[in-house]
């Protein structure tokens, strides 16, 4: 910034600050600090004279750069400059952190646009904005492992032109591996992939190149979304590469500490086969899973689990899964499939009513023509305080048809056994 006039370039004091002005700049863009007794002594008796020139200054251009030069000389000082870069560290991530957006804050992020192609291959998010402020940001942002730690990921159909593909999914992964190394080795890592595919179209090998980088680091991972695009299946050869990774370190678990699940698909048209056999044996046992489709013959740990989101439950009874998550504390689920959608086999211990302990807050998306008969068979919550359940009416009415009043009584029949307390 300048403040010259060409009305006071011959005003020695002009030239004076104008140098005194470019020099503490500088000092403050690289945090430059007195350090010793001597070189505080000497800035103090610096602004002692700013201040006495500022008195006896008549010219509005030179009082400016003398106003402009002592903030900064000022700044200098400022207690906070002198706190341990450790504190620094904490102040500075907490302020971060407690941005208006929690979602990835912070972290970096890669969305090629097949609309736009000058778009693609760039690499967006708010650890990069960091490095922009000045150079103590920028050497903040590069040294804490946090601020590289939430990778969000999407990879669009194939439809880019073939000479783009490698090109662009090269630079991802190059990347990626300066990402994972700004991680560090502790930081948990919060990762989010969206892969916008159809049924049976291959995952491209570039992509699944990025993939196994990511898995990398899979023993740090906390939180992952999987977004599995259009496709009605989770993609069998992302379970190949956990099956690969497994396989060269069989005794060590795969996601040793991640906590939160999400498998997310677009569309609800169709019911989901997810078979959760084949993929949950490398999951730890979850506080948090959010998936298209449950069976009541899947196989999963559900012990430790908090919160559980379910679009279709295909099963018997609401019993038969709240006995697998004894410390579930929030359920929502979409719908019940019906009689012909489950299988026919009853569980004896589902005949046997169930008193949950925990479960406060339950939400059913939709009771609708294919939700099955018995769901609020042998359950008990003692300790419900939020229900929201929503019955498909006929268009224009306000009362449920006649097939679904059976739920709805036994849905009363379940608050009524459970002498709960609803808010």
């Amino acid at each position: 910034m300048s403040f010259t006039s060409e009305s006071s370039q011959s005003d020695p004091l002009l030239v004076v600050y104008q140098k005194d002005y470019t020099e503490t700049l500088t000092k403050i863009r690289s945090n430059d600090i007195p350090c010793s007794s001597n070189e505080k002594a000497e800035l103090r008796a610096h602004i002692v004279r700013a201040r006495k020139d500022l008195d006896s200054c008549v010219e509005d251009t030179v009082r400016v750069h003398i106003l402009k030069t002592l903030e900064l000389q000022e700044s200098l000082l400022a207690p906070i400059r002198n706190l341990p870069s450790e504190i620094l560290h904490e102040i500075f991530q907490l302020v971060v952190r407690a941005g208006p957006s929690t979602d990835f804050m912070p972290g970096i992020r890669y969305a090629p646009r097949p609309d736009k192609p000058s778009k693609n291959g760039k690499l967006c998010g708010t650890a990069f904005l960091f490095t922009w402020i000045c150079v103590w940001w920028r050497d903040e942002a590069l040294s804490q492992p946090a601020f590289w730690s939430c990778i969000d990921i999407q990879f669009p159909c194939q439809d880019l032109r073939p000479e783009h593909c490698h090109s662009e999914s090269f630079e991802v992964l190059e990347f990626l591996k300066e990402c994972i190394l700004r991680s560090g080795s502790y930081a948990p890592v919060n990762v989010r992939i969206e892969l916008d595919y159809v049924d049976h179209q291959a995952i491209s090998p570039d992509h699944l190149d990025v993939l196994e980088t990511l898995l990398e680091r899979a023993d740090r991972w906390r939180t992952l979304t999987f977004d599995y695009g259009w496709s009605l299946n989770f993609p069998h050869q992302v379970i190949d590469l956990f099956d690969a990774k497994h396989a060269r370190a069989p005794s060590a678990p795969l996601f040793p500490f991640l906590k939160d699940l999400k498998l997310l698909r677009k569309g609800y048209n169709r019911v989901p086969n997810l078979e959760l056999g084949p993929m949950f044996r490398y999951f730890p046992p979850l506080r948090s899973l959010d998936i298209p489709s449950l069976f009541e013959s899947d196989e999963a740990n559900f012990e430790l689990l908090w919160k559980l989101k379910v679009r279709v439950y295909s099963g018997h009874s609401l019993a038969g899964l709240l006995r697998r998550c004894p410390s579930l504390k929030c359920l929502k689920v979409g719908c019940f499939a019906n009689q012909h959608q489950s299988s026919p086999t009853t569980s004896s211990t589902d005949t046997q009513v169930i008193s949950h302990p925990r479960l406060w807050r339950l939400e059913v998306g939709s009771i609708g023509d294919n939700f099955r008969c018995g769901a609020w068979n042998f359950v008990c919550l003692p300790r419900l305080k939020r229900l929201h359940v929503s019955v498909d009416t006929d268009e224009g009415g306000s009362e449920a048809p006649v097939e679904l009043r059976a739920p709805l009584i036994e849905l009363k029949e379940m608050i009524q056994r459970s002498k709960c307390t609803l808010e």
